[in-house]
C-alpha cells in the first residue's frame, strides 16, 4: 500500500516509517522543512510538504494514498483543535473509498485506573491536557459508517533509541546526576518500546476491522521507583521530590499524578503483536 504518514520525522513516525517501508509498504510523509525533507528522503520516505494546519495539503496526501497514518501532533498552544480539524479534514477525503486511517491517541485518555488494568472498553476519563481525544476518537471510530476503515492506538509511555519518557529521565540524571520521583514512587506506568509500537501500526494497517481500537501497552506495569532506580543505576541516583517542587520530567502536567495499568491483550490476540521489548526496567538503558 501506500500510506500518507503525518510526523515522519518525529520520535514515533520516524520508527512507523521504517517499519512500514520494511514491510514493503510505500510511504509518503507530510514534512515541513527543507531538514524534515531529507530526513524523510533519508529514510526512503517520499516528502509531500505542508504541515497539520494547511488542511489543503492534508486533503491531498490523503486523497493520493491507500491508507492515512496520523501519528503527529502539533505543538502550538491550540493542537487540540489543529488536531481536530486535521482529522476532520483527511476523513473528508477517505469518506466512501473504504480506505484506512489510522489515529494515534494515546494512554492518557483512561486517566487514572489504580488497580484495574485498562483494556479497550475500559470507560475513558482524559486528563485535561487531552480532554478533546475521546469525543475525537468517537468521530473516528464512527467513521467506519462513511466506508472509513478507522483505526485507533493508544499508545503507553514511549520509550526506547534514547527517547521518550524514560529518554528524557536518562538525559536528567545524566546531566544533573539525580532524579527526583513524587511521593512513594508506588504510582505505576504501562511502557511500549518505540519498536515494538511500530510494529503495532504495521499489523493494524493489514489486519485491523473498520472502527477498532488497540492498545500498545505491555504488562506489568512499573512503579516510578522501580523505573528511577534502573535508570540511575551507575549514573546518579533516584530520591523523592521535596514537597512543593515542580516533577522535573513530565510530558502533561498531570503525568506525574498518573497511575495506569494498561493491556496489550487484545492487539496480541486480535493482530497477532508480539512485543520484543518485555520490560523498561531490562531497556532503560538503550
Amino acid at each position: 500500500m501506500n500510506v500518507f504518514l503525518t510526523g515522519c520525522s518525529g520520535y514515533i513516525g520516524a520508527r512507523v516509517a521504517t517499519a512500514l517501508i520494511a514491510a514493503g509498504h510505500e510511504v509518503t510523509g507530510l514534512v515541513r522543512s527543507d531538514a524534515s525533507e531529507r530526513q524523510a528522503r533519508d529514510g526512503g520516505v517520499v516528502p509531500h510538504r505542508g504541515d497539520l494546519g494547511d488542511l489543503k495539503s492534508l486533503q491531498t496526501g490523503a486523497e493520493g494514498a491507500d491508507a492515512v497514518v496520523h501519528a503527529a501532533l502539533s505543538l502550538d498552544d491550540d493542537h487540540s483543535d489543529i488536531d481536530i480539524a486535521a482529522v476532520e479534514s483527511m476523513l473528508g477525503a477517505l469518506a466512501g473509498s473504504d480506505r484506512t486511517l489510522i489515529y494515534t491517541s494515546g494512554c492518557m485518555v483512561y486517566g487514572t485506573t489504580g488497580d484495574a488494568v485498562a483494556d479497550e472498553d475500559f470507560p475513558l476519563n482524559a486528563y485535561v491536557e487531552v480532554a478533546w481525544r475521546p469525543l475525537l476518537e468517537r468521530r473516528i471510530l464512527a467513521a467506519a459508517e462513511r466506508r472509513i476503515r478507522s483505526v485507533i492506538v493508544r499508545p503507553g509511555f514511549v520509550y526506547g533509541r534514547g527517547g521518550g519518557f524514560a529518554g528524557r529521565l536518562l538525559d536528567t540524571v545524566t546531566r544533573e546526576g539525580v532524579i527526583r520521583f513524587r511521593g512513594d514512587g508506588s504510582s505505576r506506568r504501562s511502557f511500549v518500546h518505540v519498536d515494538d509500537l511500530a510494529d503495532l501500526y504495521v499489523l493494524a494497517l493489514e489486519k485491523a476491522s473498520p472502527g477498532s481500537a488497540y492498545n500498545a501497552a505491555v504488562l506489568p506495569a512499573v512503579t516510578m521507583r522501580e523505573l528511577y532506580q534502573a535508570i540511575s543505576l551507575d549514573r546518579g541516583r533516584a530520591e523523592p521530590e521535596p514537597p512543593h517542587t515542580q516533577p522535573i520530567v513530565s510530558t502533561f502536567k498531570d503525568a506525574v499524578l498518573v497511575d495506569q495499568q494498561i493491556s496489550g491483550g487484545r492487539a496480541e490476540s486480535e493482530l497477532g503483536w508480539r512485543p520484543s521489548h518485555r520490560s523498561v526496567l531490562e531497556r532503560s538503558r538503550r
